[in-house]
């Protein structure tokens, strides 16, 4: 799979790799976080490109707010944009 999303972001010019990451709150399985970090950790040594791990605490929930369909791919739309917010935040 890292060398699938390498060659993907090769082909696009891709800079950076961004990875929503789940807060850890009560009841969480940490496992799903811990399994995170470690793609994040491959993809990086794999694609040699920055992986950056974005927040992405409710994220699904407020996209099946707003689109019934693709879930999915709107809840990551949200941590992209997240990221780019915080990247292009002016203090």
């Amino acid at each position: 799979l890292a060398l699938k999303i390498c060659g993907m972001a090769k082909r696009e010019g891709v800079g950076a790799i961004v990875i929503g990451l789940p807060r850890i709150i009560a009841g969480m399985d940490a496992s799903l976080r811990e399994e995170i970090l470690s793609v994040a950790r491959e993809l990086e040594k794999a694609c040699k490109l920055p992986v950056i791990l974005q927040d992405e605490t409710l994220t699904t929930k407020i996209a099946q707010k707003h689109s019934a369909k693709n879930v999915d791919a709107a809840a990551a739309a949200l941590i992209l944009q997240s990221f780019l917010d915080r990247k292009n935040r002016v203090l």
